[in-house]
C-alpha cells in the first residue's frame, strides 16, 4: 500500500498509456488528484494455502458411488477395517506436490484419509 505524499490518503492504481502507446501503471489519489508512477507493475498478491485436512473435509460422501474413480481393494480403513476404498489425487500446496485421498466404501463408515 502506498499513500499520497500531499494528503496521506491511500493511492489507487490506474492503468494508462504513455505517448509511445505503452501501458504504464500510475497511482492516483482520489482526494487531491495527485498522480505518481507506481514502483512496480504488481498491484495485488494473494497466496492461497490449503492443508490436506481442509481438502479432505470437503470431499462429499457421494464419491464412493462414482464409477469413474479408481478403487483399491488392498488398503484397510483404520476406522472400520473395510478393504474397499475409492481414491484420487489432488494438489494441496503450490508446486508439484500431490496427495492421495481415500474414502472408505463401507456405507456406514465413509472414513476419509490421505497418503
Amino acid at each position: 500500500m502506498e499513500f499520497c505524499v500531499e494528503c496521506n490518503n491511500l493511492l489507487h492504481p490506474k492503468c494508462s498509456q504513455d505517448n509511445d502507446g505503452q501501458f504504464v501503471l500510475n497511482l492516483e489519489c482520489m482526494t487531491c488528484d495527485f498522480v505518481g508512477p507506481a514502483s512496480s507493475m504488481k498491484v495485488f498478491t494473494r497466496k492461497v494455502v490449503r492443508r490436506a485436512e481442509d481438502t479432505a473435509s470437503q470431499i462429499t460422501d457421494e464419491v464412493i458411488s462414482d464409477p469413474t474413480l479408481p478403487r483399491s481393494f488392498q488398503t484397510k480403513c483404520a476406522s472400520c477395517g473395510g478393504e474397499e476404498a475409492v481414491f484420487f489425487q489432488s494438489h494441496i500446496k503450490t508446486g508439484d506436490t500431490m496427495t492421495l485421498f481415500f474414502v472408505c466404501c463401507n456405507e456406514e463408515c465413509k472414513n476419509r484419509w490421505t497418503m
